[in-house]
């Protein structure tokens, strides 16, 4: 069994990852304070995430403000359900403050 170093807190914020030449669009599906996890739909485009790539990912907090984190991916697999989409699960390497405050105002 897979322990974390921290909680996970569920959520469903649109997300953009960024890459040089990549950009996609997914949902966060839970963050935690070294990690996030990301949904993204591959039924229109290829998505080229693999491990150990880097990416920013750029969301809004339901206030409005812009978090931006650099993160590194650890592990991506297939959605089993039949549905078109990727799960990507990313390590924080640099996180903002705002994201801090963020994650610490969530219950």
């Amino acid at each position: 069994m897979e322990k974390r170093s921290s909680d996970r807190k569920y959520t469903r914020l649109e997300v953009r990852l960024i890459s040089r030449s990549l950009n996609y669009k997914g949902t966060m599906v839970n963050m935690a304070a070294n990690g996030i996890c990301i949904s993204i739909n591959t039924e229109k485009n290829e998505c080229q995430i693999n491990e150990g790539m880097l990416f920013v990912v750029k969301f809004n907090s339901p206030a409005g403000e812009e978090i931006g984190l650099q993160c590194k991916v650890l592990r991506t697999h297939e959605n089993l359900n039949g549905d078109l989409e990727k799960i990507a699960a990313l390590e924080i390497i640099n996180q903002s403050d705002e994201y801090q405050k963020y994650l610490n105002s969530r219950s």
